[in-house]
C-alpha cells in the first residue's frame, strides 16, 4: 500500500526557497512507498522552490501523484512548468579553500584577483 508525503507536515506551510526542496527528495529516497506528495495546508510555494521541486519530480523513477494544490500553489506550479522544459545538471566543483587570519591578507587576495 502507497505512503503520502504531506509537505505541510515535514516543510510548513510557506515555502519559500529551494533548498527546502532537497527535504523532499531525501525523504523519497529514505520512504520507496510514497506515492502521493500532498500539498494540503500549504499556502505559499516560491518560484525557486516549484522550480526545484519539477526537477526533484523528473529524477524520480517511480510514479508519484500531486495532490492538494490551492490556487496559488497551482499559479506557481503552472508558471514554472511552462519554462522548466530541461533537467538541471549541475556541474561538480572543487573549489580551493583559502584561509586568512588578518583581513588585510584576505583584502590583498581579493584586489590581487
Amino acid at each position: 500500500m502507497g505512503m503520502t508525503l504531506i509537505l505541510s507536515e515535514i516543510l510548513g506551510t510557506s515555502i519559500t526557497s529551494r533548498v527546502r526542496a532537497e527535504v523532499i527528495t531525501d525523504y523519497l529516497k529514505k520512504n520507496p512507498d510514497v506515492d502521493v506528495i500532498d500539498f494540503e495546508g500549504v499556502t505559499f510555494i516560491s518560484r525557486s522552490f516549484a522550480d526545484e521541486f519539477y526537477q526533484i519530480m523528473r529524477q524520480i523513477d517511480r510514479p508519484i501523484d500531486v495532490k492538494g494544490e490551492n490556487s496559488i500553489v497551482t499559479a506557481m506550479l503552472a508558471a514554472v512548468e511552462k519554462t522548466n522544459t530541461t533537467q538541471r545538471v549541475r556541474p561538480v566543483d572543487n573549489p580551493k579553500i583559502k584561509s586568512f587570519s588578518r583581513i588585510e591578507d584576505l583584502s590583498e587576495y581579493l584586489l590581487s584577483t
